[in-house]
């Protein structure tokens, strides 16, 4: 029996044949990736504690794309801002 997606898992037994399994010491006898171990609708690549339940383990680790997009999006705002002129209060 062969292995289609090479993850070391023959097809007979691979739930997941064509799709590799992600090996996180999170279920990986099965053959499947688990994208989302903690079923919290985030996934584990953004998900601070992946395995674990309570409110730290849904803290999202910002991607660079959107730590990217706040900075210009911040930039743009202070940029545009009216400046005040200052007054003398001699």
């Amino acid at each position: 029996m062969g292995d289609r997606d090479g993850d070391g898992i023959k097809d007979d037994v691979d739930k997941c044949p064509d799709d590799p399994e992600d090996y996180d010491d999170f279920e990986d006898e099965d053959g499947c990736p688990d994208l989302d171990n903690d079923k919290d609708g985030i996934p584990d690549e953004r998900t601070i504690a992946p395995t674990s339940q309570g409110p730290r383990a849904t803290t999202v680790v910002p991607s660079t794309r959107s730590t990217i997009a706040m900075a210009t999006a911040f930039r743009m705002i202070v940029t545009s801002a009216p400046t005040i002129p200052r007054t003398s209060t001699a």
